[in-house]
């Protein structure tokens, strides 16, 4: 299903707009543009947070307290770039 319009979020690889939602055999994946790099990712629901928008009062979003094993090598990709505290 298409986003229309996009939804700001916050993933584990930084912020990006969210544009499409996915029911696969998994549940549902969030494609998600990253904005520092432009890539196109999919994130399961736990990976994805609203982005803070004070206008609207969405404060601070909760830490990503794991990060799934398949991720841990583009964290580390983008902590190394700078893209990523």
């Amino acid at each position: 299903m298409r986003l229309d319009p996009p939804i700001q979020v916050i993933t584990p690889l930084g912020p990006g707009l969210a544009c499409f939602l996915e029911d696969g055999p998994a549940g549902v994946e969030w494609q998600v543009f990253i904005r520092r790099t432009g890539e196109s990712w999919y994130f399961r629901n736990p990976y994805i947070r609203l982005a803070p928008e004070a206008t609207i009062g969405i404060g601070p979003v909760s830490p990503f307290t794991s990060i799934p094993c398949e991720l841990e090598p583009h964290v580390a990709r983008y902590k190394a770039n700078g893209w990523l505290r």
